[in-house]
């Protein structure tokens, strides 16, 4: 009796553990497969921004904005509307105006609609972004709008595609910097 309830323990003990590296093993699949789903936006010509603007701009602000708004907000935002008919659009902009204003800068719906408007001419899946790059000859600190810099920068797809942005950037130091992003080609 004792060796059969011996037995039966052993084969108790083989199974939890059997179930332990089981649940261990699948745990840590999950857990890599999640992080090499996540992509990383390689990102180029920052220095340019801090060099030529003497340092009164920061260069990790606009990193950090353009992250976010390559990778987030823009294909969100852009994935919502791209179907919407003139009315549904401009309804999606006076319901998210405060959106659009802080991560486009666009202040009115004209405004609004031609940039979606050009975004749709582009044809591309804005989902697949790969990477920024600040065109580094285009930053100018005094540009032709009062009290804001001026820089350009390509967005690259994973289809070959890019798309290249406008950005002015307001200087008057504020904690929020204001950024105006518009699309040149």
């Amino acid at each position: 009796m004792d060796k059969e309830l011996f037995k039966n323990k052993k084969l108790i003990i083989i199974a939890i553990i059997v179930v332990l590296i089981i649940g261990i093993c699948f745990i840590v699949f999950k857990f890599n497969n999640k992080q090499n789903k996540e992509k990383v936006l390689t990102q180029s010509g920052f220095g340019t921004i801090y060099e030529k603007s003497s340092g009164k701009i920061s260069s990790s602000e606009v990193s950090k904005f353009l992250k976010d708004n390559i990778t987030n907000y823009l294909p969100n935002m852009y994935n919502t509307v791209k179907k919407y008919n003139n009315k549904q659009l401009e309804k999606y902009y006076d319901e998210n105006y405060i959106g659009i204003k802080n991560n486009l800068g666009k202040n009115t719906y004209k405004e609004y609609l031609e940039f979606i408007q050009k975004l749709k001419s582009k044809n591309i899946n804005i989902n697949k972004w790969n990477s920024v790059n600040i065109i580094k000859d285009s930053f100018e600190y005094n540009s032709n709008k009062e009290n804001y810099a001026y820089l350009e920068y390509e967005v690259n797809y994973s289809d070959e595609s890019k798309i290249t942005f406008s950005l002015y950037i307001e200087k008057q130091g504020n904690n929020l910097p204001v950024f105006i992003v518009d699309i040149i080609k």
